[in-house]
């Protein structure tokens, strides 16, 4: 029996970034600072993530991006214009929890 592979979307903004998980419904939000990162890594750290991806945000995914990579993540930042075709594409509304899911790499 294979496992499924647990991929994450992070919707990256000033203030806040909201998670998405491939296996949970919902989505978790956190600060953007030091401790929110913190706490996003003890929580990303609970699932087997196979990979991590973020849309670039003119430099604010950056400290959260090192910071995952240099525990261990894989981490991909994605051009915001094609996570966006691809949210038109599948009829979806941009809003920051829908974001952090469209960001996850589709279920092969």
């Amino acid at each position: 029996m294979m496992n499924e592979q647990t991929y994450c979307g992070i919707d990256v903004a000033k203030r806040h970034f909201v998670i998405g998980l491939s296996t949970q419904k919902r989505t978790k939000t956190e600060t953007n600072n030091p401790k929110g990162i913190a706490h996003t890594i003890e929580y990303l750290r609970r699932f087997s993530v196979d990979l991590i991806v973020l849309e670039s945000t003119g430099g604010l995914e950056l400290p959260l991006a090192k910071a995952l990579h240099r525990t261990g993540f894989r981490v991909v930042i994605a051009n915001p214009r094609q996570t966006n075709q691809f949210a038109m594409s599948q009829s979806l509304a941009k809003t920051d929890n829908k974001d952090a899911k469209i960001d996850l790499p589709p279920k092969s």
